[in-house]
């Protein structure tokens, strides 16, 4: 420090009192200056940070170390006399150092005066902020190109504190809901959230802060137009060292377009299912007749050959068709996800007994042989009924595909903890261009009179979804066009053990107790059919057309087992019939059976909710009828 005799200005006992701080404090320049501005005491830390020597900035107004364009504004005297007025004046801006240089100052001028109150001069700190000012500016400039890059997106972009009130939203919100900013700020948005969602909103927000993981919830918002429209919100934390959620970054996408094309896909999907069920129920309808026919012209004894075989071809198309229906149906429920497996442990052999049976009919009117080769004791958990629909689903396609006269191969071996089934034949084959396509849903051969079994093209791909539901896979394998083809299925295999007694069911000339059966069918054909097969049996039967007809029938003839169709006509369905049954004196337990061609999982429901012991399809299985009967 230099006094008056080394040419400073003498300012008293203040000049001792800040000698000492001023000497040692390096970091900030703090210097003295007299009343008119001019530096009457320089530390080395203003030497440091200005650049300018003890010797040169003593007398120096500090008018020198601001930019020209702030001296032409006059702010030196401003910060002189603000130092005045208040006893003390703060400011921040750029000031020159003595190479030219320009630094970001924050600086305080305190007025000096002594005990009269007489001002002696000024005293100022100042600190050198040039590189926080430029993290600053990073920081603003990153901020400014954050806001640029928000207001550009398509989303809406928020932020929000844990407690759900906003902090910021970006230009698609505001264009969005057309309100001001200063109306959404906090709590504010939920004016536009349709009230039905805020609840599960409101939960979601909740959970993703308990928990601190990421929050997603769709929710519909109001468009400033009045209209609401559906948005999938997201939002992920910034945490504290706690682990705690502080603050929340968010967008919220429009997928309105996108929900009204799931909308118009599901209506697509129920209308298509309605229509297969009713398509199933038109189909079945005439079947059941026709079998009904077939069975009681067998049963009267007709075995003249004439007659025979036309018995015989009805009655194989018949399954036939009723295999296609199933199976139709059987696609629609496996993609709906309303197929449930009823698995256990079983013995492959008695399931592709049972698929071979069903099968015979295609194989013999065909002139075609089948050759089956089973390794002893494989056993593997599934449906057994299912099963035996995929290996009659691949034995019935190498059939329809093999030409009069062909061979099928249809074998099964175990290894490594897995049941392999092939079945192969020497028929067409597939081509390359068709192989990996040949599960895809109404895939066929190639058409032409030579393919002329090729079906619906859908018997394969319910193979592939129900060996699928059982954990297994499916292969297609062919060498070519002529070349035949074979399909390889692989199923999780069990340890040996004794199969488990199958339940015999009695056939129609077992020995059955006669009952009363009531009839109710609007087919006619279908109700008389019936009703004369079960006479055969030895039954006592009454038939109705109608509900109303079927109700004062069940009060004079007092039947024990009553066969329902679902869809009458007269505006009394079997629905509504069978708790009216239940209410006639005598039939409280009378056994009601549902025999109809509506097979969802939404009829089988539907029936026994309604009051019905059992759900039959059309064509009702002759053997499980005389079952029921027999009980």
């Amino acid at each position: 420090m230099r006094n008056e005799s080394s040419g400073g200005v003498e300012l008293g006992g203040a000049e001792e009192q800040y000698a000492l701080l001023m000497e040692c404090v390096s970091d900030y320049a703090i210097f003295l200056m007299d009343v008119e501005g001019r530096v009457a005491a320089w530390n080395v830390g203003a030497e440091r940070i200005f650049g300018y020597s003890e010797d040169e900035a003593l007398g120096m107004p500090f008018a020198r170390f601001f930019l020209p364009e702030d001296v032409e504004q006059g702010h030196p005297e401003k910060e002189l006399g603000a130092a005045i007025e208040h006893g003390r004046a703060t400011d921040d801006r750029w000031h020159v150092r003595k190479d030219g240089t320009r630094m970001w100052v924050n600086g305080i001028t305190t007025a000096l005066r002594d005990g009269d109150g007489d001002l002696r001069g000024f005293a100022k700190v100042t600190r050198d902020r040039t590189e926080h000012r430029k993290a600053d500016e990073g920081l603003r400039e990153r901020e400014r190109a954050y806001r640029a890059l928000a207001d550009s997106i398509p989303a809406i972009v928020f932020t929000a504190g844990p407690d759900g009130e906003c902090d910021y939203c970006n230009q698609r919100w505001l264009d969005y809901t057309g309100l001001p900013f200063e109306q959404t700020r906090g709590a504010g948005w939920r004016l536009v959230v349709h009230p039905a969602d805020l609840g599960a909103l409101d939960a979601a927000w909740a959970e993703a802060n308990r928990t601190g993981e990421r929050f997603e919830c769709e929710y519909r918002l109001r468009r400033a137009d009045g209209a609401y429209r559906w948005f999938q919100g997201r939002s992920l934390p910034m945490k504290d060292e706690q682990g705690r959620a502080v603050k929340w970054f968010g967008n919220a996408s429009d997928i309105d377009d996108q929900k009204q094309t799931e909308e118009a896909l599901r209506e697509a999907e129920r209308r298509t299912n309605e229509f297969l069920a009713t398509l199933a129920h038109e189909l079945r309808n005439p079947l059941a007749p026709i079998r009904n026919a077939v069975e009681v012209m067998r049963l009267q004894g007709r075995s003249d050959a004439q007659a025979e075989w036309p018995g015989e071809v009805i009655e194989r198309q018949v399954q036939h068709l009723a295999r296609l229906v199933d199976d139709l149906l059987d696609v629609s429920r496996i993609a709906q996800g309303k197929i449930r497996l009823e698995t256990k442990p079983v013995e492959l052999a008695p399931v592709v007994a049972a698929a071979v049976e069903a099968c015979r009919p295609l194989l013999d009117a065909r002139k075609q042989e089948l050759t089956v080769s089973l390794a002893p004791a494989l056993r593997v958990t599934a449906d057994p009924t299912r099963l035996a629909q995929v290996v009659g689903n691949l034995v019935n396609n190498a059939a329809k595909y093999t030409p009069e006269g062909g061979h099928v191969w249809l074998t099964a071996e175990g290894g490594r903890g897995e049941a392999v089934l092939r079945v192969r034949d020497d028929g067409i084959g597939i081509s390359a261009e068709a192989l990996p396509r040949v599960f895809d849903l109404f895939l066929q051969a190639e058409p032409g009179l030579q393919h002329a079994q090729g079906g619906l093209g859908i018997g394969l791909t319910l193979v592939k979804r129900l060996v699928e539901l059982h954990g297994g896979t499916v292969e297609a394998h062919s060498g070519g066009p002529g070349q035949g083809s074979e399909f390889l299925v692989r199923l999780p295999c069990l340890a040996e053990a004794p199969p488990a007694p199958e339940e015999k069911v009695p056939r129609v000339g077992a020995l059955i107790r006669s009952r009363r059966v009531l009839v109710v069918d609007d087919n006619v054909d279908a109700a008389v059919s019936l009703a004369m097969l079960l006479r055969l049996a030895s039954h006592e039967v009454h038939v109705a057309h109608d509900g109303a007809t079927a109700l004062q029938a069940a009060h004079a003839f007092r039947p024990d087992v009553v066969l329902l169709d679902i869809g009458l006509p007269g505006g009394m369905t079997g629905l509504d019939l069978a708790p009216r049954l239940r209410q006639v004196p005598g039939l409280e337990r009378v056994l009601l059976a549902a025999l109809t061609g509506y097979g969802q999982e939404e009829d089988r429901r539907r029936a026994l909710e309604a009051g019905f012991d059992v759900h039959l399809l059309k064509p009702a299985d002759l053997d499980v009828l005389h079952a029921l009967l027999a009980e």
